[in-house]
């Protein structure tokens, strides 16, 4: 007798003539069978989920016991079945992190599935983003990585979080949305004096590179840091450059001017008779209906301040040539 009529026989007698096999009976049959692809065909069907048939094929094709064939979409049936629990890992709150490993070893369409996945995990929290963010970084994933950043630095800016929203748009190399938030920076020093999360400003380095309008953030903190340090000449400069390099918004001038008040009226002479003749004219221009002429007029502070500064300006400019001459006299 053969062992199939055996194994038949066998089977008839345990679960009599009226009964049907269970699907455990089916799967056992077929693994006495050795039917591999039975087996895992009964396991897919009966099992309510893929993780012990993407396992056990996994383990099959290591082993060399699993012909190798392709199904109609490309990919052979150990990587069909991991990309199939790997997406249902992706589900799962908490364990899609570990989806990510089974795509890995993927070599046909795991990145493909990644790249998918990843994008629909939903960024709750920042801790969540930078472990995703993490993950594209490590394989090279450079749109999900700008992707990632963007949508956090929104997130950020719609909860007024400015300094974390400019941290992710640095991430994401987005100038346009630095910009913006660069704007912002500044809007909010010019209503309240002062500037939120002066630690991440300190330290763009050449990050504020990535638009003229961080760049202009990053510099004019730096000119507030030289003032509070008393290096007036080195702030004198620095002011005069932002000025005259046209990289400050023009909204901005008027601010710029105002922190030039203080240098102009300090007991020692900072600014020279030339930088003093650049800041008059910086100032005509401002008000010579170049940049916001009807605003001045129409704004009494505004107005107050300009006569403010021209007259600092001159006093300056006479006392820079009074020291200027008895210099050249001595």
């Amino acid at each position: 007798m053969s062992y199939n009529l055996i194994l038949q026989s066998s089977m008839d007698m345990f679960l009599g003539e009226e009964s049907s096999p269970e699907p455990l009976d089916t799967i056992l049959m077929a693994a006495f069978e050795f039917e591999l692809h039975q087996v895992i065909k009964e396991c897919s069907v009966a099992l309510s989920n893929w993780w012990f048939v993407a396992h056990l094929t996994d383990l099959l094709d290591h082993c060399k016991l699993l012909q190798s064939h392709n199904l109609y979409f490309g990919s052979n049936m150990r990587e069909f079945l991991l990309l199939e629990y790997a997406s249902g890992l992706f589900s799962h709150h908490s364990l899609w992190q570990l989806g990510v490993d089974y795509f890995d070893h993927c070599p046909e369409y795991g990145r493909v599935y990644l790249e998918l996945h990843i994008e629909r995990i939903p960024l709750n929290t920042e801790q969540k983003a930078l472990k995703v963010l993490r993950i594209c970084e490590q394989r090279q994933m450079h749109e999900q990585v700008r992707s990632i950043c963007k949508i956090m630095a929104m997130k950020a800016l719609r909860n007024n979080r400015l300094g974390s929203a400019l941290s992710w748009s640095i991430r994401a190399k987005d100038a346009a949305f630095a910009t913006l938030i660069s704007d912002r920076f500044l809007k909010d020093y010019c209503e309240r004096g002062r500037f939120s999360d002066l630690d991440l400003i300190d330290n763009l380095g050449p990050s504020m590179l990535l638009s003229d309008r961080l760049t202009f953030l990053g510099k004019y903190r730096e000119f507030h840091r030289l003032y509070g340090e008393k290096r007036f000449s080195e702030a004198a400069r620095l002011l005069l450059m932002l000025m005259t390099a046209h990289i400050a918004p023009c909204s901005f001038w008027m601010t710029l001017l105002t922190d030039a008040l203080p240098l102009l009226e300090q007991k020692e002479v900072i600014f020279s008779a030339e930088q003093t003749y650049e800041l008059m004219q910086c100032l005509e221009d401002l008000t010579a209906g170049k940049l916001d002429k009807q605003k001045l007029q129409d704004d009494d502070v505004e107005t107050m301040k300009v006569e403010m500064l021209r007259l600092a300006l001159a006093r300056n400019l006479a006392r820079v040539i009074v020291k200027e001459g008895t210099l050249e006299g001595s």
